[in-house]
């Protein structure tokens, strides 16, 4: 960075100050909207278990077909 002043390049320095701004402003935005992310998701998750009665449909990924089968060795 020093050699990048004494050789003039000014534009160089510029945009890498502009990209540590942009990181900068990134990591201060995530960290101020991190505990309501994370109160939502625990109001979510409390509140799910009031609600969840499991009637439905049974769960089967692929038509019920096994990804793997294993043949007789």
């Amino acid at each position: 960075m020093v050699d990048a002043f004494s050789a003039g390049d000014y534009l160089l320095v510029g945009v890498f100050f502009l990209l540590w701004i942009g990181i900068q402003a990134f990591a201060i935005a995530l960290g101020l909207l991190s505990p309501t992310i994370h109160a939502a998701r625990l109001h979510f998750v409390e509140w799910m278990g009031k609600f969840y009665d499991g009637s439905g449909r049974v769960f089967s990924p692929l038509g019920g077909q096994p990804l793997h089968v294993e043949g007789n060795a």
